[in-house]
């Protein structure tokens, strides 16, 4: 599966740069930190795709114009998420388990629609995990722990995500790589 071969290619990568990124941080990063930067991320790659529809609300100063750069900011947070509450190999394996179950053939604006459902939902216990809103019994259907039903949602999310780029003809694998060695750059210019 190129999904699996990708994510063994970029894993480590992601989680150091986010790493490299943590030392000119001025604030440690949280698990809702990082819910609020894929929202952010999700935006971005929402104003990109929708352009001219959102000619209205979008920034006057900021160019957004990449959507292979706003996927692998994507999928380095989403990642860096993943990695605060279980490891490569459970991640993995939920990927497996959930990857021949996620529809493979919708429009890419249904798959941007289903992020942000599935980020509402990844949001959500993510809050609940930090404290920050009420438990939810959700053990009948995910698992008997709210990280169990927080790994299902990130791995649907990752799954989602290469399905919208196969369908956009993205190879997350080399628009990362991209990505990561801007941001490499950018962090010895500083």
């Amino acid at each position: 599966m190129q999904i699996l071969k990708t994510l063994e290619n970029t894993y480590d990568s992601a989680i150091n740069l986010k790493k490299a990124f943590a030392e000119i941080d001025e604030k440690k990063w949280t698990s809702n930190v990082f819910c609020q930067e894929i929202m952010l991320q999700l935006s971005h790659l929402q104003s990109v795709y929708y352009t001219e529809e959102m000619q209205f609300i979008l920034e006057d100063n900021r160019s957004l114009t990449n959507l292979n750069d706003e996927i692998s900011d994507l999928y380095l947070q989403i990642l860096n998420l993943a990695n605060i509450y279980f490891s490569y190999p459970e991640l993995e394996k939920e990927i497996i388990e959930l990857y021949e179950s996620t529809p493979s053939n919708m429009l890419s604006s249904q798959y941007i629609v289903a992020l942000s459902i599935i980020l509402g939902q990844i949001n959500e216990s993510v809050m609940i995990l930090t404290k920050y809103r009420f438990k939810l019994n959700r053990s009948t259907l995910y698992g008997a722990e709210e990280t169990d039903y927080l790994k299902q949602k990130i791995s649907e999310f990752i799954i989602i995500l290469f399905h919208l780029a196969e369908g956009l003809k993205i190879d997350i694998n080399d628009s990362f790589f991209i990505m990561f060695n801007d941001a490499s750059n950018f962090l010895k210019e500083i």
